[in-house]
Order: C-alpha cells, then structure tokens, then sequence
C-alpha cells in the first residue's frame, strides 16, 4: 500500500472541485483496503465530531442531528481521519486533514433530490470580526 498517495488526496480535499471524484480517489486507493483499516487507530476527535453535528444541521435544516454508529481512524503521520457513521438515518463518510483543518463529509439520503449531498468544511477559527458577522446568517 502506497501511503503517499494521502499526500494527493490532501491537495483534492483542499482545492479539489468534484467531491465525488474525491471520495471516488479515497475509496480507489484506501477506503476498501484492510491493509490500510490496519494502519489507523481508533480516533476520538471532538472537534470534528461538533462540525459533524453543524453540517448535519445545516444538511437536514435542523438543530437536532443524531450520529450512530460513528467510526472514526486516525492515521497519525499523514494528520488523517476518516469514517464512517450515519447522520439522521442517512449512510454517511467523512475525510478529514487535522493539520489543515479541511475535510469533506458526504451523506447519502435516497429518497431526497439529490440523493447525495458534499460538504467541503473547514475548523479555522474566524477573527473575532468576522464571528460577529456570521452571526447575523441563520441556516
């Protein structure tokens, strides 16, 4: 197995356009090899799993998101996690930088239009200025 190839899928995750063809690369190269499941260790991010939470809000349109079953690996070299879990009942994916603080979720709903939804997110911290403007917008 070719590690190196986190080193690609770091620069689609940031500047990639096509989430499908991102998680299309992930899933090519990683995500249906045991050898790489072998590389990791179980994660327990907070952070990421409180942006989970806003995304799904923000997907659904709803304050109230419920994660099960959420499987997360870290592979600590590459400042890498991804997962598994569903959001609201729907069958759901995560990749994430920690270093970069980039990452994108996908959730597939099948009786929505479309079925499935990307989101590109990001846990930068906003300057104090531009938290006091967020703060106007509503979801």
């Amino acid at each position: 197995m070719d590690l190196s190839l986190l080193e690609t899928l770091r620069d689609k995750i940031v500047n990639g356009k096509d989430f499908a063809d991102i998680f299309e690369y992930f899933y090519d190269h990683f995500g249906e090899n045991t050898e790489f499941l072998d590389e990791g260790e179980p994660a327990n991010d907070q952070l990421l799993v409180g942006l989970l939470g806003k995304i799904g809000g923000a997907i659904f349109k709803t304050d109230r998101v419920r994660l099960d079953n959420l499987f997360l690996i870290r592979i600590p070299e590459y400042h890498f996690i991804h997962g598994g879990f569903t959001m609201n009942g729907a069958i759901s994916s995560v990749i994430y930088c920690t270093d970069l603080q980039k990452g994108i979720v996908v959730v597939h709903r099948p009786k929505s239009n479309p079925p499935t939804h990307f989101a590109r997110f990001s846990a930068e911290m906003l300057a104090p200025n531009l938290t006091a403007q967020a703060s106007k917008f509503k979801h």
